[in-house]
């Protein structure tokens, strides 16, 4: 059983907390949600072989058979949707949802190039909100902008209602005000039990050594791993790790799938060492920056002070 690490000098190794960092998961690479900060990595490799018999004085040659990966973390804190998520349709969430609709009205959102910009509200139930206006961000007979011809609207990955401009009428880096409604969600339950498919995940373990503020950048090193299928899970309230208490974490084992639209030598995983990238480089720069940068800074400083 290997554990995650990498180190670059004596003074990163004393800093670096082996094994933790922020996880991603999703059905797909371009779809991947930030579930928070993992633990405890872990991953086994196994092969099975056969040997050939060579009969012109040649090495004898072992060929594979199967070959196995899995590997194991736990998450410190887990929200039922994604939990769900993770567990790749094992578990049922029903959401209930307030009956009542809040209204936004003339939220500023700024639209730089054709990227997303995020509503600040979500609905309960991660399904996309309800756009009454976007409208010119002026006193005097605004402009209304047009859905699909102005602007376009989708929900992003974790379930947030965001727009992008289409087309030339709202200009680079304009701001508009956006008028929806959305309904907070006042219960959640997860059911569990007699579902007999389960469908693969992609995970994505980033560990950063270092993150640069000013420019985004960070270093360290993710694992991918493409069709992850959940083995075992469950939970633990009172646990301990090096002497230290954790106050909840659930513990994952998944099973590795092949994926077989890759080429041979690359079908199970990737390991990538990243030395000064930035989101976008690393193709996730559909996450929450500020989110992601609030979970590495305490990564950081939990990695220092241990």
């Amino acid at each position: 059983m290997s554990t995650a690490s990498h180190y670059y000098n004596a003074a990163d190794k004393a800093a670096t907390m082996i094994g933790s960092g922020i996880l991603l998961a999703g059905i797909t690479k371009t779809a991947l949600r930030n579930v928070g900060p993992f633990w405890d990595l872990k991953r086994s490799r196994k092969l099975t072989t056969f040997d050939l018999e060579a009969d012109t004085g040649a090495f004898d040659e072992d060929i594979v058979d199967e070959e196995n990966h899995e590997f194991g973390f736990s998450i410190l804190a887990g929200h039922f949707d994604i939990i769900a998520m993770i567990a790749g349709g094992l578990d049922k969430i029903t959401y209930t949802l307030a009956e009542t609709p809040t209204t936004v009205t003339d939220e500023h959102v700024t639209l730089d190039g054709t990227g997303w910009a995020r509503l600040v509200n979500r609905m309960g139930d991660r399904s996309i909100c309800t756009i009454t206006s976007v409208e010119e961000n002026t006193l005097t007979d605004p402009d209304t902008y047009v859905l699909d011809t102005d602007y376009e609207k989708q929900i992003d990955s974790a379930g947030y209602t965001r727009i992008r401009r289409k087309g030339a009428t709202i200009t680079d880096g304009q701001t508009v005000l956006v008028t929806y409604t959305y309904k907070a969600c006042k219960h959640i339950k997860l059911s569990s039990g007699g579902i007999d498919t389960i469908q693969p995940r992609y995970y994505k373990f980033l560990h950063v050594d270092t993150y640069d503020e000013a420019t985004g950048k960070i270093w360290g090193y993710s694992y991918d791993f493409f069709k992850g299928i959940v083995k075992d899970f469950g939970d633990e309230s009172t646990p301990k790790y090096n002497d230290k208490k954790v106050p909840y974490r659930q513990p994952f084992q998944i099973k590795c799938n092949p994926d077989l639209t890759k080429a041979k030598g690359e079908q199970i995983m990737d390991r990538d060492l990243i030395l000064g990238e930035t989101l976008t480089e690393l193709g996730i720069d559909y996450l929450d920056k500020d989110e992601l940068g609030v979970q590495i800074r305490a990564m950081l400083v939990a990695q220092a002070a241990a």
